[in-house]
């Protein structure tokens, strides 16, 4: 199985920070002390979003036009789901005995989750992507030769 793609882990991150700040929200009474949850959700899932849309689905060549924006959104999209998540954690620690506890829980957990995604599916380097090049075709070679 193939990891998703950073574009898609972040996305995805968004989209469940926008869905758990909203219920938090209601789940909370919709009051004005409430509001934190439905702002941190959508600022957050607003955020995904941006950097999911730096990323894209391409990796460009170095050099290539939009080469810095797209490494840029790679290394912000590393640290910024452990950052909000740290946050997020402190509130579910203050928080623990209100009705938001459960979505604050889930997002601290998709926090998590995606900068492990992130991090584990990052664009290699030219060293190792090259490394990984030279292993793929040997062992094509080595392939190829106990077929024959």
């Amino acid at each position: 199985m193939a990891l998703p793609k950073p574009a898609e882990t972040m996305a995805l991150y968004g989209l469940t920070l926008m869905i758990c700040g909203a219920l938090a929200f209601q789940a909370a009474g919709a009051t004005a002390k409430a509001k934190s949850a439905l702002i941190v959700g959508n600022f957050g899932a607003v955020l995904s979003f941006i950097l999911a849309g730096g990323i894209g689905t391409t990796i460009p060549k170095k050099g290539a036009p939009g080469y810095k924006m797209y490494m840029a959104c790679v290394h912000i999209a590393l640290v910024y789901p452990v950052i909000l998540g740290s946050a997020l954690a402190w509130r579910l620690w203050l928080a623990w005995h209100k009705p938001m506890r459960n979505y604050l829980l889930v997002m601290v957990t998709a926090s998590i989750l995606t900068a492990a995604l992130v991090a584990l599916n990052k664009p290699k380097n030219g060293k190792a992507a090259a490394r990984a090049k030279t292993v793929a075709k040997a062992a094509k070679a080595t392939q190829d030769a106990k077929s024959e």
